[in-house]
């Protein structure tokens, strides 16, 4: 019973670990691999009758019943399918199933590993493995450092820096230039914490050009493995901070927000509350839609689109370069786009 309980609990934490996928690239990337394959080509001229060479992808991935990873594997299977790859995969639901995953991927003879499980501790030894073995290998929701493997997707700290810009725009389109009195953060900072990054970078962003809002009391909501906690600990902030008039709310995923505009509207602080997040979610789009159909401002005001629709062709696109030979970004950053109630029309729409 307890071991159902603990994977029941994984399971939510691997949904906001990559709710949106995010990872911190490493600072000082090599522009060299030595992974990638060799060109197999002895008289190194393309030959122009030649099919275009096709490969057997192996992909790890957690859940994929609905959200992100979902969507990723779809645009994957379909840009595989297009491009005329073999995508096989293997779901990775803890830690203890990652062995049995990895080895059944190699079973296959796969030319090239995608690791999308988004736990860096538990991922790392099997990338090291990769690399000591030659096959090349690109984590999707980290940049493991690890010298000879490359890496795909959302840094968590370019969305907080997005995240930072975004609450620049309500400071001074919303707050007509006063910076907030309050900013909640809210993350599973027990749970995961490489994740903070995603929202106290929103801090520091927004320090470097309001240096006045180092001064500003940052509060931090914990998911704790319970999205009750989340609402009960909101509901405490504000009613600890009942003279707050501008508070800045920043979520590091969509799932952890629907319980924040309820103790939002319990507390009856929804004209002086601004909320921002990550993940696009079908909750966010109705809730904006909702919101241009009340022709006014709500609570959660944007959150940000990883464009997963595109995101497969994205990834196969630089594995081709790897398999290829020809790739010298090691880690490559996929930026989303800031959704909001104001720009949801132009950029969606409708």
């Amino acid at each position: 019973m307890m071991k159902k309980w603990l994977a029941l609990l994984l399971a939510g934490i691997m949904t906001l670990s990559l709710a949106a996928c995010g990872g911190t690239p490493s600072n000082e990337p090599s522009n060299s691999n030595p992974s990638a394959p060799a060109d197999n080509n002895e008289n190194n001229e393309p030959n122009a009758d030649s099919e275009k060479k096709t490969y057997k992808i192996g992909y790890l991935t957690p859940d994929t019943s609905s959200g992100f990873y979902q969507e990723v594997l779809a645009s994957l299977q379909a840009a595989c399918t297009e491009a005329g790859h073999e995508l096989v995969y293997d779901i990775v639901s803890d830690a203890t199933e990652m062995r049995s995953a990895y080895d059944t991927l190699l079973l296959q003879n796969v030319d090239f590993i995608l690791e999308g499980y988004s736990t860096r501790e538990v991922a790392i030894p099997y990338v090291e493995e990769a690399v000591s073995s030659g096959i090349p290998i690109m984590t999707m929701c980290f940049d493991s450092g690890v010298e000879g493997a490359y890496a795909y997707g959302t840094s968590d700290q370019g969305m907080g820096i997005q995240f930072g810009e975004t609450a620049k725009d309500i400071i001074e389109n919303k707050w007509a230039g006063q910076i907030p009195d309050l900013i909640v953060l809210i993350s599973a900072f027990s749970l995961i914490p490489s994740m903070d990054i995603r929202v106290t970078q929103t801090v520091d962003t927004l320090t470097e050009a309001y240096p006045e809002v180092a001064n500003v009391e940052v509060v931090k909501v914990d998911y704790q493995g319970s999205y009750d906690t989340v609402y009960q600990q909101a509901v405490d902030t504000f009613t600890a901070h009942p003279d707050a008039q501008r508070v800045l709310m920043v979520g590091a995923a969509d799932s952890l927000c629907s319980y924040v505009i309820s103790a939002i509207e319990v507390s009856e602080m929804e004209d002086k509350c601004y909320l921002i997040s990550s993940d696009y979610s079908e909750n966010f789009q109705n809730y904006v839609q909702e919101t241009l159909a009340a022709g006014q401002d709500r609570p959660w005001y944007g959150s940000l689109d990883l464009e997963t629709s595109t995101y497969g062709y994205k990834v196969l696109d630089k594995i081709e370069q790897i398999l290829a030979g020809t790739c010298s970004e090691v880690y490559t950053e996929h930026v989303p786009v800031m959704v909001t109630s104001d720009n949801y029309t132009e950029l969606r729409g409708g």
